[in-house]
């Protein structure tokens, strides 16, 4: 917003940055709500450097939710040991083990029970092992948010890009951990690691403990849980793929890991799966390589191994996850069941019970078949198969267990047709019905599936939920505590798991809602329909789309206005024509753009030539005949258009040429009544001016220099810093702001120069963050995670700036407001970049980060109070659409 301090009846909210802003991404950041008694009046941000990018090879999924080894809802005399990878059932090699499809219980011979996995029975809603301790927020904490990612879609950061993920109980503490394979990020070394998040109840998890796993940049390709060496606790069996070879992670009794073994000699394993294949009551591993073979890995009895045979399977892998075990022919032996994506076709081969699958069968399938889990679907006693498949054709696939090995022709389910190429299979009983539902992911897309099972060979698909980026493996299970099972997601583009909490209505995850698709660089919170509610106002490239509230806390479907030139995207919010109502000003190549509001929020836009490539527009009465006027700037010139009455504008007048000016501020410079402007110039421009025009009174300008720097500036921001009166600048280059006190005669002394404690501080705001009546300065960091806060002591002077780390590992890109999001009247800071995060303001100007919410970079965040809660809702856009969060779940 641009700070107006002559007197005019005005009201002007800025989308970002600039109103103009040039065919340079720009990370915009909307409006807030502060709290602050003096009131923010410049929201502007600045262009980013662009969007960071992965360095890491993206990792595939593996196993599955539902058990490895599913012999049907009995009870079998053969011991063995069952095993999911990604979240699924381990039980430890004991005396009998009991199946109900998705949750296996082991008793052993002196009598103890041990389960691992998801424990709702069909028969009741009690919980997983552990998480007893409750959690979500406390209410009568005020600085604990009642809703937004930590409490409706919590999101947890990773050192490294997700991969395979487990949820077992590693410690014995009768509360399970997250396990997941983590891929080398850019601000780790060379290595892979698996990484384990302890649960602390309710939503919540400690940070997570990694184990380093090899050298090499890829995580681990497929992740597998057993008791290998007899102790009661969880190992763990990792697919290596860069190094060749099948780690072992021995469980050192408190959920930490002995240093991976590497059993060699296995090419590339793309999977593994664990189970007792040759009857001696101990775990082993099978592993899957590139070229479909089978290699079996023996457990010795101690928990070493010993490669013990090799067999081609006759399948052609895909995925990471390309092999389940179960009894499929009920003879009590361990079976694979391999897809066989180039053949179209399901490879099913059939164990003898000593470690060998000497028989083999090959079953028809639709086209490119790549996951399968192993699941008993239909409750007749023989473990029946679900295939997902990629393709252009991407869909999911059961086949029917006939008895003896036998299966029926392949069964399509519907499921939504939003899949990009490849769609993974996971099982669990999602509504506790007694029957396994069907999960799936598009690694292609961020989408999660939830296909229901009636139990008599019918799904029905209930819906499908955003995830996040690329969901590659997931896990079912009660994070909340309130008896339903939600799903942690890994998002293999993500530094982060994504928790979607299942509510009452079986429906998943709805916060953020996504409101509207497309590529966003802009959003505000206006009220454009004259209702007293809050509108979103939302623009990209060459559009501006406006959604307005139904008076319920809804939106209404978006009404885009188009048209608008090539770089359309910030508009500012200004009453131009007098009428009451709000409307808006864009810029877009070469044509600043007016939107007349009719009065309900539905605009009139009118196109209005004002130079080349233009970058921002400042609205003011600078004429002084009492009717709003324009300036715009572009690379070379400053144009100014004359207010005609009615919201219409008079042709452009130059006023100055041989400029480069990148942002613009208006403000009574010279005390003579009249507004005059503030320029900084382009950082390509060489010198780097600070230049001021001041105005006749009668829309003519007088230009001077205030300054030049060998730095390029990054920021200018006018507000009476001192207390006297008077308007000062404020210029951030780097990793300063430097001050310059206004001497109410259009003239600039030096008076200070801060170190922010930040690396290119590339917007800076001012607000009153710890109530002591003097104006505080924040600038947020450009490239890594920090706010530098600058707390003024009154005439100028201020003490040391003080850093708040937002969210680490990731990059705020200036995108950084102020908004009350908590209630307690005091401005926080909210971050976009390449996570959504929050530092809670103590009232003391005291900053506290909370749980970043990691999302697709987010170029463009408002925040306000669009309810009367007293919080603010946030509404955030990036590439992939528009999204809203309330401050209340809902």
């Amino acid at each position: 917003m641009h700070a107006l301090t002559k007197t005019v009846t005005l009201i002007v909210t800025s989308l970002g940055l600039t109103a103009c802003p040039a065919d340079i991404p720009a990370s915009t950041d909307g409006t807030s709500s502060t709290g602050d008694p003096t009131g923010d009046t410049s929201d502007e941000p600045n262009p980013t450097t662009g969007t960071p990018t992965s360095t890491s090879d993206e990792p595939s999924p593996t196993t599955t939710d539902a058990p490895a080894t599913t012999d049907a809802p009995e009870t079998t005399d053969a011991p063995e040991t069952t095993t999911t990878t990604e979240g699924a059932t381990d039980t430890q090699p004991v005396d009998t083990t009991t199946t109900d499809g998705e949750t296996t219980t082991t008793t052993s011979t002196d009598g103890t029970t041990t389960t691992l996995g998801d424990t709702t029975t069909p028969d009741d809603t009690s919980t997983t092992a552990g998480d007893t301790d409750g959690g979500g927020p406390d209410l009568d904490d005020p600085h604990q948010l009642d809703c937004f990612w930590q409490d409706a879609l919590p999101n947890l950061k990773l050192p490294g890009y997700a991969g395979p993920l487990l949820s077992v109980d590693l410690d014995g503490d009768a509360r399970e951990e997250l396990v997941v394979g983590l891929g080398k990020s850019n601000l780790l070394p060379s290595q892979t690691s698996v990484a384990v998040l302890g649960g602390l109840g309710g939503t919540a998890f400690a940070p997570p403990v990694v184990t380093p796993t090899g050298p090499m940049v890829l995580s681990p390709w497929s992740l597998a849980s057993a008791d290998f060496d007899g102790d009661g606790k969880a190992d763990l069996a990792v697919a290596d793929r860069l190094n060749q070879a099948v780690q072992v992670l021995r469980n050192q009794g408190d959920g930490s890991f002995a240093p991976p073994v590497s059993y060699f000699g296995v090419t590339s394993p793309r999977a593994v799966v664990t189970g007792d294949f040759d009857g001696d009551g101990k775990a082993d591993i099978v592993a899957l390589t590139p070229q479909s073979d089978i290699v079996f890995l023996r457990n010795q009895g101690d928990g070493t191994f010993a490669i013990a045979g090799s067999i081609n399977s006759g399948a052609s892998s895909f995925l990471s996850r390309p092999v389940a075990a179960a009894d499929l022919d009920g003879d009590g032996d361990l079976d694979l069941a391999l897809p066989s994506f180039n053949t179209d076709s399901m490879v099913v081969r059939f164990g003898k019970g000593d470690g060998t699958f000497p028989t083999s069968a090959v079953l028809p399938t639709g086209d490119n078949p790549g996951s399968v889990v192993a699941v008993d679907f239909d409750s007749d006693g023989d473990v029946d198969l679900a295939l997902g498949h990629g393709g252009e054709d991407a869909a999911v696939q059961v086949l029917w267990n006939l008895g003896g090995g036998s299966f029926d022709v392949p069964q399509t389910v519907e499921v939504d047709a939003t899949y990009d190429d490849t769609v993974v299979v996971f099982a669990a009983d999602m509504d506790d019905d007694g029957h396994v539902d069907i999960i799936t992911a598009s690694p292609g897309s961020h989408w999660i599936n939830v296909v229901h099972n009636s139990g008599v060979g019918d799904f029905f698909d209930s819906g499908t939920w955003d995830a996040g980026q690329s969901p590659i493996s997931l896990v079912a299970r009660d994070v909340d505590e309130d008896g339903r099972r939600d799903l942690v997601v890994s998002n293999s583009d993500d530094l982060s798991l994504s928790i979607l909490r299942q509510h009452e209505d079986g429906t998943f995850g709805e916060t953020p809602t996504r409101l509207d698709e497309g590529d966003f660089w802009g959003v505000l919170l206006e009220d454009v329909t004259g209702d007293s509610k809050l509108d979103i106002i939302a623009a990209g490239y060459g559009f501006v789309r406006v959604l307005a509230d139904d008076g319920a806390g809804n939106f209404l479907p978006p009404v885009a206005y188009g048209a608008l030139g090539t770089n359309g995207e910030n508009p500012d919010a200004v009453d131009l024509d007098g009428d009451g109502d709000t409307d808006l000003v864009a810029c877009g190549g070469s044509n600043v753009t007016v939107l007349l509001n009719q009065g309900d929020g539905a605009f009139v836009p009118t196109a209005y030539p004002s130079g080349q490539w233009l970058r921002d527009a400042v609205p003011g009465d600078f004429d002084g005949d009492g009717v709003l006027d324009l300036v715009s700037i572009d690379f070379t010139s400053v144009a100014l258009l004359r207010g005609l009455g009615g919201g219409t504008f008079g042709p452009a007048e130059a006023k100055l040429a041989g400029t480069h000016p990148a942002m613009i501020e208006a403000a009574d410079f010279d005390a003579d009544g009249d507004l005059d402007l503030a320029l900084a110039d382009d950082p390509d421009n060489q010198p780097h001016r600070i230049t001021v025009m001041l105005n006749d009174g009668a829309g003519g300008f007088a230009s001077a220099t205030v300054r030049t720097d060998p730095l390029y500036y990054m920021h200018l921001h006018v507000r009476d810093l001192n207390g006297d009166g008077k308007p000062d600048l404020a210029v951030s280059r780097n990793d300063r702001i430097d001050l310059l006190a206004g001497q109410g005669d259009g003239t600039f002394v030096e008076s200070g120069s801060h170190d922010m404690g930040v690396n290119r501080s590339i917007y800076i705001q001012s607000a009153d963050v710890d109530f002591d009546g003097v104006l505080d300065l924040i600038a947020p960091d450009a490239t890594l995670s920090g706010v530098g806060v600058l707390r003024g002591q009154g005439g100028g002077a201020f003490a040391p700036a003080v850093k708040t780390v937002m969210h680490a590992n990731a990059n705020t890109y200036g995108d950084v407001l102020l908004a009350d999001v908590d209630g307690d009247a005091a401005p926080d800071l909210v971050s976009g970049g390449s996570a959504l995060s929050t530092a809670l303001n103590d009232g003391a100007g005291n900053f506290a980060p909370s749980t970043p919410y990691t999302a697709d970079f987010i170029r463009a965040v408002a925040a306000r109070d669009a309810d009367g809660d007293g919080k603010a809702e946030i509404v955030y856009g990036n590439e992939k659409g528009l999204y809203f969060i309330p401050s209340t779940c809902r």
